[in-house]
């Protein structure tokens, strides 16, 4: 897949206010909880810098500096990510709001480590991209009816 396609679809500045929006919508009990959607807020950056073009070979020969910008991106991408999605769910299991939304998360967070690993070949990298938008989609779609049942009713 192309980075340009990758980067519409994720649209990274998309996922620095649904960072932000989760930060907002999800009870916080303990200082430490900021981390998840600080983590969050990370990936959306990293997600940004993966935009520069990858070198053509990973495996041997000098690297330039946009296709190195690329791979650490990438790594500081996967890495946040995934400790955001454990982060979130420490924060989520105890939220009455958000109920059974932490455990969907750390079952992600698990199907995310399984499919990295197997992610050499293409289709599970594809389905690793599809957990990833599908985690991203729900929660922000659980998001978006918590700040709806929030804001009081228009009278006309």
């Amino acid at each position: 897949m192309a980075a340009g396609l990758e980067l519409r679809l994720l649209r990274p500045h998309a996922h620095l206010f649904f960072a932000v929006g989760l930060r907002c919508g999800v009870a916080a009990r303990v200082r430490a909880s900021v981390a998840g959607p600080a983590l969050l807020v990370v990936a959306g950056v990293a997600l940004v810098l993966a935009a520069f073009k990858t070198d053509a070979s990973l495996s041997g020969g000098p690297q330039t500096w946009h296709g190195l910008i690329h791979g650490l991106a990438f790594l500081t991408l996967v890495a946040s990510l995934l400790l955001s999605l454990l982060f979130l769910w420490w924060r989520l299991r105890r939220d009455p709001l958000w109920r059974g939304y932490g455990l969907y998360t750390l079952i992600t967070a698990v199907l995310y480590l399984a499919l990295l690993f197997l992610s050499a070949s293409q289709w599970a990298f594809y389905l690793f991209l599809a957990l990833v938008l599908v985690w991203i989609e729900v929660m922000a779609v659980r998001l978006r009816s918590i700040a709806s049942a929030r804001q009081p009713p228009h009278v006309s």
